[in-house]
């Protein structure tokens, strides 16, 4: 969809006709599908099973197809690449994908804690890792700044990064958070850090949490499960 800028599509449903509908930060979008296509294979082998999927700062497009990341770019020709990494001696699902304000990729999996990709070097380590098997599992992370936050199947966790340019990222807890939140939820399903920087949780069975000024409010939604937030 052409239309002169490059604007964030937020969200995409489908519609009983068929129709495809995009939010952008200012458009709605609707289209019968004329000018979407879809990415089968990397030219070589297909792509299957992708868990999540991120439009980077940079143009460069990010999907996690079965235990391995992948970057696609438009080339000078027009052409769409595909560039493939791997985690190092993993093999595990990667759930949820997080650019920070570096341009690091920061990489949520089910069982293998967080990892961190860069992508000037292509280099992928691992930032944290649990021996827990639910602490370990990160079904979603966000941030604002230095902050990262990532919430999963042992609730939500808040973090600090010194010097966050570097590979070799330092990351500190922040102990103070769970004394004011006082979340005791095991399932917090996605956590998004608004242009307000309010942080948002989806919970399973105990409705929305945000967090705004170090003060947590609860809003109660139908059925009190919450999944995603966009």
């Amino acid at each position: 969809l052409n239309l002169g800028r490059n604007y964030k599509c937020v969200s995409i449903i489908s519609d009983l006709e068929n129709n495809v509908w995009l939010g952008e930060s200012i458009h709605l979008i609707r289209t019968a599908g004329n000018k979407l296509f879809t990415i089968n294979d990397d030219g070589k082998d297909p792509i299957e099973l992708v868990h999540c999927i991120l439009a980077a700062s940079d143009g460069s497009l990010y999907f996690s197809p079965d235990n391995n990341l992948v970057r696609s770019k438009i080339d000078e020709k027009g052409n769409r690449t595909f560039q493939l990494f791997k985690l190092p001696g993993k093999k595990t699902d990667i759930v949820t994908l997080y650019e920070d304000p570096e341009g690091f990729i920061w990489m949520g999996t089910m069982g293998d804690g967080v990892f961190r990709f860069n992508p000037k070097t292509g280099n992928i380590k691992q930032v944290f890792e649990s021996k827990s098997i639910e602490s370990a599992s990160i079904l979603s992370i966000s941030g604002y700044r230095n902050e990262i936050w990532t919430a999963g199947f042992n609730g939500a966790n808040k973090y600090i990064v010194e010097n966050m340019a570097a590979d070799n990222v330092r990351i500190v807890p922040d102990t103070g958070f769970q004394d004011y939140l006082k979340l005791n939820i095991d399932y917090v399903y996605d956590v998004y850090t608004d242009s307000q920087h309010r942080v948002w949780f989806a919970t399973d069975e105990n409705g929305v949490f945000y967090l705004d000024k170090g003060k947590i409010k609860n809003l109660a939604i139908p059925g009190n499960t919450a999944h995603t937030f966009t």
